[in-house]
């Protein structure tokens, strides 16, 4: 979804650009605080992310536990 993919975006430009807003990530409207060009990595952002991944980690398990290729 939309979320997961800004989530993605952001972490391309913490990894790969020096925490730099991408072209990619400035054409979203991404929520983060941003200072001289730069991803501000706040608490509750941080939160909201863990949010985010914990449901989708969650569903993903639930899912996966019911094919007969992982038990």
């Amino acid at each position: 979804g939309p979320k997961v993919n800004i989530a993605r975006l952001a972490r391309h430009a913490l990894s790969h650009a020096g925490g730099r807003v991408t072209e990619n990530l400035a054409q979203q409207n991404h929520g983060f605080v941003v200072i001289d060009a730069q991803i501000q990595v706040t608490p509750e952002k941080t939160k909201d992310l863990f949010a985010l991944f914990k449901d989708a980690v969650f569903a993903l398990c639930e899912r996966a536990v019911t094919m007969p290729e992982f038990q």
